[in-house]
């Protein structure tokens, strides 16, 4: 852990805290969208999507792993 804090830098910080806003962004109407679609409310989106999202990461090795559907489809 104490060499990864000593390599990060705050151009690596910029870039990362860039990023996960852009992809709240995209993803926020996308999580509604899908709630209001169900039927659900678009309050159900929005728990279902932090709720795959925390199970993701508590589950994942990578970070290339289950973040879209795409990604297991066949």
């Amino acid at each position: 852990m104490r060499r990864l804090v000593g390599t990060y830098s705050f151009e690596s910080l910029r870039g990362d805290l860039f990023g996960g806003v852009t992809a709240m962004v995209v993803a926020l109407p996308v999580a509604l969208g899908f709630g209001v679609a169900s039927g659900l409310g678009a309050a159900a989106g929005l728990y279902g999507a932090i709720a795959k999202e925390s199970g993701t990461h508590a589950i994942s090795v990578s970070h290339g792993v289950g973040r879209c559907p795409q990604a297991i489809s066949k």
